[in-house]
């Protein structure tokens, strides 16, 4: 199956989302990061009210002309708060996404550094794991050690219930570096306890070519930027 357009890939940030009912959106903090066909997105409401909040989800995008069908491998919630496929167009740096019924219309600015490696891992162990890399941007999702199943939403399992650890015992983490020798420093994350931190084991050079091993974890090469 075909996976995106190059110009897709790299990282983009969100500038504003225009709904139908004509409500508009400047204020949540979205990131896209996209290398081939495996990308990551996270989603942070400003003002953050709780952990619950954040959206954000480890995909493989497929694109026939300008639609884009993501399918999920790793996600936060697992309710589908954008279940349609989107049409995209570049207009510069800016990349419009359209819903086809026309539900909103999103304007994505790329950013700077996306230029550069592509590449994503697979973490191997019990665990389910995916690491994106496009240039200067790095998206990681660790999944939960029991993954959710079912079509709600963390506030409705939460609702529910069901035992916030349980919830929460994932990671969804969008990180940057200033330059090729800085460090990976995590700008948004579904632990907001991670932000501002960096992130050793993804600063080594050698993830440019070989698998990356942290203690005793291993991520494993899926993509090296060839297909």
């Amino acid at each position: 199956m075909k996976g995106v357009e190059p110009w897709v890939s790299g990282c983009w940030r969100r500038e504003s989302i225009v709904f139908a009912d004509g409500t508009v959106d400047r204020e949540t903090t979205v990131y896209w990061t996209q290398s081939g066909r495996y990308c990551g997105d996270i989603r942070v409401p400003s003002p953050r009210p709780d952990r619950a909040c954040v959206q954000a989800s480890l995909s493989q995008c497929h694109m026939t002309g300008d639609s884009a069908v993501w399918d999920r491998e790793i996600a936060f919630h697992p309710k589908r708060h954008f279940p349609e496929p989107g049409l995209l167009s570049l207009e510069g740096d800016v990349m419009i996404e359209r819903a086809p019924s026309g539900a909103y219309v999103e304007r994505w600015i790329r950013q700077p550094g996306s230029e550069g490696v592509r590449a994503a891992f697979a973490l191997e162990g019990h665990r389910n794991g995916r690491l994106v890399v496009a240039g200067d941007h790095v998206f990681f999702a660790i999944d939960r050690p029991q993954p959710l199943a079912g079509d709600l939403s963390l506030q409705e399992l939460l609702a529910q219930g069901v035992d916030s650890r349980l919830l929460f015992d994932c990671d969804f983490t969008y990180a940057r570096r200033a330059r090729a020798d800085a460090p990976f420093t995590v700008v948004c994350s579904t632990d907001p306890a991670l932000e501002g931190l960096a992130v050793p084991a993804f600063s080594d050079p050698r993830f440019l070519t070989d698998d990356i091993y942290q203690g005793a974890q291993r991520w494993r090469r899926l993509y090296d930027g060839r297909d």
